[in-house]
């Protein structure tokens, strides 16, 4: 196993202690998976890229097509999270309890996302 794939594997299992650490359920999906994480919430999934070292735009762009969230740091950096503004707004909705979901689950940010509107011309 090369360097890279060996640091890659240690970010996936950083990032699912830190979810684990704050009582998400998350789990790695293995090497050979499309997604390198799966945080489950309230039944739902969302899939989340990890990327240790640089990470231009482009490749965060390339990554959000088919992944909920980018986890990523250069060494030594502490991790930054980027997602799409349509789902963070949601989360952002959810924070300010102007949506209620009981408990916060992923079907009602996706309805949330969809009653935005407008959120469109983001889309890659």
């Amino acid at each position: 196993m090369i360097n890279s794939q060996r640091k890659g594997i240690r970010g996936e299992a950083e990032v699912v202690d830190i979810l684990r650490a704050h009582g998400f359920d998350a789990r790695r999906n293995g090497c050979y998976e499309a997604k390198d994480i799966t945080l489950i919430i309230d039944g739902e999934p969302l899939d989340i890229e990890v990327k240790r070292g640089q990470v231009s735009c482009n490749e965060l762009y390339e990554l959000l097509k088919v992944n909920d969230e980018v986890w990523h740091r250069r060494n030594g950096q502490i991790w930054m999270v980027t997602r799409l503004a349509r789902n963070d707004l949601a989360l952002r909705l959810l924070a300010k309890g102007e949506l209620r979901p009981e408990p916060a689950d992923v079907k009602a940010i996706r309805e949330a996302i969809k009653q935005a509107g407008g959120w469109s011309q983001w889309k890659p």
